[in-house]
């Protein structure tokens, strides 16, 4: 069922504040969603030949950080 008097004009201006404030948050909203996305790509590390060797350097040494209690497979 609708009201019997829709008056949309006086609806406009009875909700002008609260839509604004819809407004203002949607777009509050959509640049924080961007700096985060600027910022996510702007901390990402660059995939260059140096940082390829400093992971392959953390790789071996992690490798020869093994506990001398961890179990041993003799069974190969």
């Amino acid at each position: 069922m609708s009201a019997p008097d829709t008056d949309t004009e006086t609806q406009k201006r009875r909700h002008r504040h609260a839509i604004r404030g819809i407004k203002t948050a949607i777009i509050v909203g959509a640049l924080l969603m961007i700096a985060a996305i600027v910022y996510a790509v702007l901390q990402a590390t660059d995939p260059s030949q140096d940082s390829a060797a400093a992971a392959e350097a953390r790789a071996v040494q992690d490798a020869s950080d093994v506990s001398p209690t961890a179990p041993v497979d003799l069974q190969q």
